[in-house]
């Protein structure tokens, strides 16, 4: 066989395998639904009308969960930005996941082969789009992969100088408002959405993160009394800016709706983590009581009961299983995953015994407080949630446990481990198991 015709069948050998392949991605359905999923940073469940805030406080949101379901008990995997999002992506937990850390020189990425929603979805044929606020939610970590479009533009800062020679992340004014995040997603549907495609929208809201860049003064006006100072201050500005943030995302359900897409469209709003606001005698995040890790959950899918309150346990690593199966992605496409879907209680069916939970915080924590202090925690954390009690492990050498009854004692004011010390050793052969990579 001469070179030439040796060449021109290996081409077109390639090209019938990338048919073959193209046709055999084409017989799995496309999925049925859109997907709107939102992420609100930094946000506690406490502070959504929801979930027991003063009427008024989020009434977007309050909205949306009396059109679908509120998650009465939903733990985040970890209480660190780009960690806990990497979790929402992929439906692993942090040790599998292997995006262990926001400060750091390694573990610090999304490694390539996790598969993550963006990805799922494009491979079901849909498009995909994400719109976020701030450098820790960013492709600096991987959490790009697989959108279509992944817009992270921060006017007030050009990339410079956000992470030290060693590591240390400064987010600044790497960083955007919410309004500005709705106008991007806004255009994204008006210019850019193909109607012959389902879509995946992916919006994220650093509002409450910090005081760093705050909603436009009118707005605060409103919200934040005149003479307050120090700590009452800061929180009235926190519960503002999670105002802030419902508004923005009020007027992104207005757009769907307006666009007759409302309808056809699953709708789930999940915070990455909390904000210790004072409890426990810390006031950033990075750590692992339930103001950090029990996050505001809601979700609406179209024809599904409306104002459902479901009580059992779930885990953010469930989040994504529930999404493809909400939306229709079909069951060949999904990966191995940790969590499981939990959308049999957004149709108002019991999940049966609260799910164990893992979270993790492993880096070293340092946090500039909005009144210019410093947090700082040197030892790594896990904790493991199984049935109503609660472990919080610390790795700093003396292997210091914390043992919690979360439904004799919500707001974890008083550790037991040295009273049960046998729940302790068995919690901790369990968190054991959950804590190695894969």
């Amino acid at each position: 066989m001469r070179p030439g015709s040796a060449r021109a069948l290996a081409i077109a050998g390639a090209l019938l395998a990338a048919g073959l392949a193209s046709a055999c991605r084409s017989r799995e359905p496309a999925p049925a639904r859109n997907l709107l999923l939102a992420i609100l940073d930094t946000t506690r469940a406490d502070h959504l009308g929801a979930y027991g805030a003063p009427p008024g406080a989020t009434p977007a949101l309050d909205a949306l969960a009396a059109e679908g379901c509120v998650f009465e008990d939903a733990i985040s995997a970890a209480a660190v930005t780009p960690v806990a999002i990497a979790s929402l992506f992929t439906g692993l937990t942090p040790p599998h996941h292997g995006l262990r850390r926001l400060h750091g020189l390694r573990e610090n990425r999304l490694p390539k082969q996790r598969i993550t929603l963006a990805e799922l979805w494009q491979r079901a044929g849909g498009q995909s789009a994400g719109f976020v606020s701030a450098y820790p939610a960013g492709s600096a970590f991987g959490l790009d992969q697989g959108f279509e479009r992944f817009d992270a533009r921060f006017p007030g800062a050009d990339g410079a100088g956000l992470v030290s020679p060693g590591g240390v992340v400064t987010t600044g004014l790497a960083q955007r408002g919410g309004d500005a995040v709705t106008r991007a997603a806004q255009a994204w549907l008006e210019l850019e959405r193909d109607p012959a495609r389902r879509f995946l929208l992916y919006v994220h809201y650093f509002d409450p993160h910090d005081p760093q860049l705050l909603p436009p003064p009118e707005w605060l006006a409103q919200r934040v009394p005149a003479g307050l100072e120090g700590e009452a201050r800061l929180r009235a500005l926190y519960a503002a800016e999670v105002g802030f943030a419902d508004a923005q995302l009020g007027r992104l359900f207005a757009d769907l709706r307006r666009r007759g897409l409302w309808d056809e469209t699953v709708v789930a709003v999940v915070a990455d983590h909390g904000e210790g606001l004072g409890d426990h005698g810390w006031w950033t995040h990075g750590i692992l009581y339930q103001e950090q890790i029990r996050v505001p959950l809601i979700l609406r899918v179209p024809g599904a009961p409306a104002g459902l309150r479901a009580r059992e346990r779930v885990r953010s690593i469930d989040l994504l299983p529930t999404l493809l199966e909400a939306t229709g992605v079909a069951r060949a496409l999904w990966p191995p995953l940790d969590g499981e879907s939990f959308l049999a209680a957004a149709r108002g069916e019991s999940l049966g015994a609260a799910r164990p939970a893992y979270a993790d915080a492993v880096a070293t924590a340092g946090y500039a407080r909005p009144d210019g202090r410093h947090e700082r925690r040197s030892d790594p954390l896990f904790a493991w949630l199984a049935g109503p009690h609660k472990l919080i492990q610390h790795r700093d050498g003396s292997q210091r446990n914390e043992l919690y009854d979360l439904a004799a004692d919500p707001r974890e004011l008083r550790d037991l481990a040295a009273q049960e010390p046998a729940r302790v050793a068995e919690l901790r052969a369990a968190l054991a198991r959950q804590a190695r990579p894969k």
